[in-house]
């Protein structure tokens, strides 16, 4: 799963006498070092007393953790988060959740289109064509630009979820296809799923060295679903 903290900046935390001193955005900041552990009794009062909007918000916080557990185990050795999050004294994992926890529920993501598989400052090329036959991905795109970041080397990665599995982030990339190939064809396994399941597609890239990524893209496809631009 590779490390989940992005390189980051010194907090500088400590611990003295039950409180954390550490720092953020220059300025010192106190807090008490744990909260006081309740006893059997007191955790079952509390759970009690909640309110349905505060099991809610208990039930999608659980649910954010698993899921982006899954989400990083699903991306492997590429770690756009992370590197992401470099110099932000947040860990890839705290970015990750900033920007998604909205577009999800207790079952999976609901709001496909803002969902992002990646961010970084690589330069998205322009996507000429996506298609879907069946559980193959076509994708054709220019790589004439000239700025930005920009190298012919750069991988191209598809990230997707199917609808009827929210909650299963996937990832492929070993089609060999880089930036300046112009074109990627990638045939995904089915699951055992009926093909009529639609496919919601991120695209992006990423370096080789996996030290810069681009944003991710969105797409909605069906099978014989095809985008032209």
């Amino acid at each position: 799963m590779g490390n989940l903290r992005s390189a980051g900046v010194d907090s500088g935390k400590s611990t003295c006498g039950g409180v954390t001193t550490y720092t953020r955005k220059g300025k010192t900041c106190r807090c008490r070092s744990k909260r006081p552990k309740l006893s059997v009794e007191e955790r079952k009062r509390f759970i009690e007393n909640q309110t349905p909007e505060q099991r809610e918000m208990v039930e999608s916080f659980r649910f954010m953790s698993a899921f982006r557990s899954a989400f990083y185990k699903a991306l492997g050795r590429w770690t756009p988060w992370d590197a992401y999050a470099r110099g932000l004294a947040q860990t890839g994992l705290n970015v990750f959740q900033m920007h998604n926890y909205s577009t999800c529920d207790t079952t999976g993501v609901v709001n496909f289109p803002a969902f992002l598989f990646s961010m970084g400052g690589l330069t998205l090329p322009v996507f000429t064509l996506v298609e879907r036959e069946g559980w193959t991905v076509r994708l054709e795109w220019k790589s004439g630009l000239t700025v930005g970041k920009i190298r012919d080397d750069d991988q191209l990665l598809l990230g997707y979820l199917h609808e009827s599995h929210p909650d299963s982030p996937q990832l492929v990339w070993d089609a060999g296809a880089t930036r300046s190939a112009g074109r990627a064809e990638f045939v995904l396994p089915d699951y055992g799923l009926d093909v009529s399941d639609p496919l919601h597609v991120y695209p992006f890239f990423g370096s080789w060295n996996g030290e810069e990524y681009s944003r991710s893209l969105y797409y909605r496809l069906e099978d014989g679903t095809r985008f032209v631009v």
